[in-house]
């Protein structure tokens, strides 16, 4: 369990929220999700980052 560190810039609890302030995803979906080019929002994966950091292993 992360604690909170208020005042901190690395405050894990006032991260997620402004995540979830800043993206305004509904609240049932995944914690990280991503919007495809089509309009639906999809799951955010190892796959999913990779193709869109445009890294390779």
């Amino acid at each position: 369990e992360c604690a909170p560190l208020p005042g901190c810039i690395m405050d894990p609890q006032a991260a997620l929220e402004n995540h979830f302030h800043v993206n305004l995803a509904p609240q049932d979906t995944h914690l990280f999700i991503w919007k495809h080019p089509k309009g639906s929002l999809c799951p955010l994966s190892k796959t999913e980052v990779i193709k869109l950091t445009h890294c390779h292993q």
